[in-house]
């Protein structure tokens, strides 16, 4: 999965969204390597 281009998260959590910020997120460091993630809500 290294090898993302980008991700689409939809309609996720609140709090998922929130544990992917790149300012205070616990679970950021997981997808920081992917260069576009867009989330929708």
């Amino acid at each position: 999965m290294h090898n993302l281009k980008d991700i689409y998260f939809t309609d996720m959590p609140a709090e998922f969204v929130e544990s992917i910020d790149p300012d205070k997120g616990q679970d950021y460091s997981i997808i920081k390597h992917v260069p576009l993630v867009f989330i929708r809500h």
